[in-house]
């Protein structure tokens, strides 16, 4: 709802979409609860990417020092979507195996009237950015 008072300031990548209207996953692929990569798209279509906070954690292969996604995103009157193709090779994963588990976290900013955070994991106390909370997603064929 209030789709005409969506939080949509960060226009450029990297800049702070987590303060927007925002959609945020977290992806730990070695199951560390250390090393994970953060990731947000917020209404507009900009994206930030991290792994922890650091945002040039791609520089050593890439001088961008950005991953490479696709993003497509949808507004209808009372609601917003986002789709994000992320090759798992930005994360040094050649693919993805059936039977593989990740931990992970999906979590969203909701800025319309009062401020609403949610999230997938259960998160006590320390915001998104606690990887000991979060859940394991298991590929299948």
């Amino acid at each position: 709802p209030e789709m005409s008072r969506l939080a949509e300031r960060a226009t450029e990548r990297d800049g702070r979409v987590f303060l927007d209207d925002a959609l945020e996953l977290f992806l730990d692929p070695a199951c560390t609860s250390t090393d994970y990569w953060h990731l947000a798209v917020n209404a507009l279509g900009t994206i930030y990417d991290a792994r922890h906070h650091d945002t040039g954690w791609f520089r050593e292969e890439h001088p961008s020092c950005n991953g490479s996604y696709e993003c497509a995103m949808g507004k209808s009157q009372g609601s917003w979507t986002v789709e994000l193709r992320i090759p798992v090779s930005n994360f040094g994963i050649p693919r993805l195996e059936p039977g593989m588990k990740w931990n992970f976290n999906v979590a969203r900013e909701r800025q319309v009237g009062a401020k609403e955070n949610s999230s997938y994991a259960l998160l006590l106390m320390g915001g998104f950015h606690n990887p000991t909370c979060f859940q394991t997603l298991e590929f299948c064929r």
